[in-house]
Parts: C-alpha cells; sequence; structure tokens
C-alpha cells in the first residue's frame, strides 16, 4: 500500500524579487540507472551493501533499479544531490518546490528525514503526520518491503545554491530509495487575485508590497514581463482575464502570452492600455479562441508599445506598472441575467438558490471565479430549490448546459 506523506519548510518570504528567469524542474531522476555519478546523487557513510540496485525498481516496467541504503551503527548514512558548490541547482526566484521519492524499507516504521543544504546551513523538513517521540523531523514508513511516495514541499529564498538531502535514520535497516524529483509547486489560480505570490517578474525587476497585494512591474527592460509560475488556469472554463491595474508609464500596450493548446508554440493576445494613469483600471480580456484550452501554464503578461502601424514595439524603459489583481472567470463582470430567459434567485443568495425557466434533466454546473467546478447536478424540476450551504461567502458563475453563465453571489 502506497503511503503519502506531507512534508513543510518555512522560509521567510522577500518583498524584493529579482529578474532572473525561474526553472520549473530542479532535479529530475524519473528513473535511476547505472547513470547515477558524483554529480548526482553521492551515497555518504554508506553501510556494506551500500550503492546502486539493479534488481529492485519502484516501477516493475522500468529496467533501471534504486539505491541501496544499509544504515550501520554510528554512520551518519545520508545521500545528498551535487557535491560541489558549482553543481548545485539554482533557484532565481524563490517560491515554493516540490520534492518527491519512493521509499521502501526492510521493515516497518523505520525512520528517515529529508532537508536542503544552502549558505552553508542545513533546513529539515518537517512531517505532518507519522512523527517520532515528538519530533516532526522524523516520519517512519508504515510497512515492511512496500514502495511508500514521499512528498516534501520546500519554500525556498530568493538566488540560492541548493543541495537536498535524504537521511535514513534507523540503524540496522536497508532502505531503497528510488525516483527522486524536484520540480516548481503549481496550483491552480486562486479566487482572491492577490499577487503578493506566484507570480514574478522576468527580465525586469519588481516589487511586492506584501499587506495590499500590489505587484510593482518596474520598466527597466526592454520587455519588462510579469509571470505565473505557480498557477494554472481550466482555459476550457474560465474565458475572462480580469486585470486591475495602475500604468505609471508610457507604455499603451499589455500582452498575454500563454502556450497553445496545440503544442505548437506561443500565443499572443494584445490589449490597449491608459497611459500614465491617476487611478487603477480594471480591463476584461477576453480569451476565447482555438488556442485558449486545456491547461494553460504558464501564463506571461508583458508591457509593451504600439508603433501606430498595427504593431508593436519594446517597452518605453521608464515609470513602472502596478498590478493591484488579476482573476479568471468563465464569464465577464457584467450582470448577464437580462441576455437569458433564465432567472436565478434570491440573489445574492444564503442557503439556496432557485432556478427558473429551465427543463428536467438541465445539466447545472457551479463555478468559482479561479474557474474551478464546485458543484455538479442535474435540474429534476423548474423552480427547484438548490442548496449552497456547502459553499463558502463568494461570487460564483452558474452554467445550465451550454447556456452563458450567470452570475450568483453566496453571502
Amino acid at each position: 500500500m502506497k503511503q503519502l506523506y506531507i512534508i513543510f519548510l518555512l522560509v521567510l518570504p522577500m518583498t524584493f524579487i529579482n529578474s532572473q528567469d525561474l526553472p520549473t524542474n530542479l532535479i529530475s531522476n524519473g528513473n535511476f540507472d547505472t547513470d547515477i555519478t558524483a554529480a548526482d546523487w553521492v551515497i555518504v557513510n554508506p553501510g556494506a551493501g551500500s550503492g546502486f540496485d539493479a534488481n529492485i525498481d519502484r516501477n516493475s516496467s522500468s529496467n533501471s533499479g534504486s539505491l541501496k541504503l544499509v544504515k550501520e551503527a554510528g554512520k551518519f548514512l545520508h545521500i545528498k544531490h551535487t557535491v560541489s558548490s558549482s553543481d548545485r541547482k539554482s533557484v532565481g526566484n524563490g517560491g515554493n518546490y516540490t520534492m518527491t521519492f519512493w521509499l521502501k524499507t526492510d521493515a516497518a516504521y523505520k525512520r528517515v528525514k529529508v532537508g536542503v543544504y544552502y549558505d552553508s546551513n542545513l533546513y529539515y523538513g518537517t512531517f505532518n503526520e507519522n512523527t517520532v517521540n515528538g519530533d516532526n523531523t522524523i516520519t517512519r514508513t508504515s510497512a515492511a518491503d512496500t514502495w511508500q511516495e514521499v512528498t516534501t514541499t520546500f519554500n525556498l529564498p530568493d538566488d540560492k545554491q541548493v543541495s537536498f538531502r535524504i537521511y535514513p535514520n534507523s540503524d540496522g535497516t536497508t532502505y531503497h530509495v528510488d525516483d527522486i524529483s524536484v520540480k516548481r509547486s503549481v496550483s491552480e489560480m486562486p479566487a482572491s487575485g492577490d499577487l503578493a505570490t506566484g507570480w514574478y517578474p522576468n527580465n525586469a525587476t519588481s516589487t511586492v508590497d506584501s499587506g495590499t497585494g500590489v505587484h510593482t512591474l518596474n520598466m527597466d527592460d526592454a520587455s519588462p514581463q510579469l509571470k505565473s509560475w505557480d498557477y494554472t488556469v481550466n482555459a476550457d472554463v474560465s474565458k475572462i482575464i480580469t486585470i486591475q491595474l495602475k500604468n505609471n508609464s508610457a507604455n499603451d500596450a499589455l500582452t498575454v502570452m500563454h502556450a497553445k493548446a496545440d503544442g505548437s508554440g506561443p500565443r499572443y493576445f494584445n490589449t490597449p492600455i491608459t497611459t500614465n494613469d491617476t487611478a487603477v483600471k480594471t480591463y476584461e480580456i477576453d480569451m476565447t479562441n482555438a488556442n485558449w484550452a486545456g491547461t494553460i501554464y504558464p501564463i506571461t503578461l508583458f508591457v509593451r508599445q504600439s508603433n501606430g502601424s498595427g504593431g508593436y514595439t519594446t517597452a518605453n524603459q521608464s515609470g513602472t506598472v502596478e498590478f493591484h489583481a488579476i482573476t479568471v472567470s468563465p464569464t465577464a463582470s457584467v450582470d448577464e441575467n437580462h441576455q437569458s430567459t433564465i432567472v436565478l434567485y434570491p440573489n445574492p443568495a444564503d442557503t439556496y438558490f432557485i432556478v427558473d425557466n429551465v427543463a428536467a434533466n438541465d445539466k447545472l454546473e457551479i463555478y468559482n471565479v479561479a474557474g474551478k467546478l464546485v458543484k455538479s447536478l442535474v435540474i429534476q424540476s423548474n423552480n427547484e430549490r438548490i442548496s449552497i450551504e456547502d459553499l463558502s461567502s463568494g461570487i460564483y458563475f452558474a452554467k445550465i448546459n451550454e447556456r452563458k453563465a450567470l452570475r450568483l453571489i453566496k453571502k
């Protein structure tokens, strides 16, 4: 039986973000093989019999193997990634990274620790379950000879050369470790629109107000960009990008860049913005097109100038653009109830709402402002009461079959 462990390592966030591009995949050893070298995972203080084991692999369909680690008493056995500082993995912009590996021990309840090394210090990950004697930096396996997945989330600071470590912690035990990876943590774009986390400058520099969530992009490069490395968008549902910004520059164009659904390259969608704003303005961008589909990741916003001939040129490198909020939704913010014979009431609603002008067997779907489906059911009759007691307060969009989504507010 596979067990999933979640580990959290917290590091205080930085409020100034540099301009380095952000890697999404720090380590990828999808399947260990005989090419594991001193530049990769190194066994430190191995017991007799430790080394690469070609006969035991986590994935039965693979022809590789795993690392065998024999823990002898009095030896600080561990494996570490990249020995020399020049070989360590570089974190440009800090953020959340997920470390995943598979673990098997020859007996149950055997201990393991994990850590990340930088700035001449080792930071242990902490565990939420299967801890030992009140020490949440140690977890233990649940069964003998059973592969178990261990997942660790690290919040890494900016501009660090890092090395990851795994520490078998039970004397007289044989461990097998396989399929280690460290990747950028990605989740659905949150409904809050807060830009204090999850968005990073590319090429340019930026500052973040952690109190308000305002992310200010400096126009100090020919192609200043704000990029979401942490969030995905369900483009099959969310068609509208709403951006609130204050443009303190002479640049008059905002470009949304994303990967095409067919994988054939980037897609550029240009929106005019006013220059030298005195107040925050809202731009609703309809992304409905053949290439806005599936899971979109990453999303890049970059500021530039129109050239007066229908094209675009590099940015005016003076001033700033303040991004106050970015949200995605199935429909525009205007109230669309008047555009449909379908009526939702009461709206705002407390514990339920009623759907009018629908028929039995119509399909009702409710999405949050991030485009995530949160409720789905089949209508039984016209004027049916739909319970929303299980939903949190906020803005939602109700969709009947393939008609336009209607805005619904839960008190």
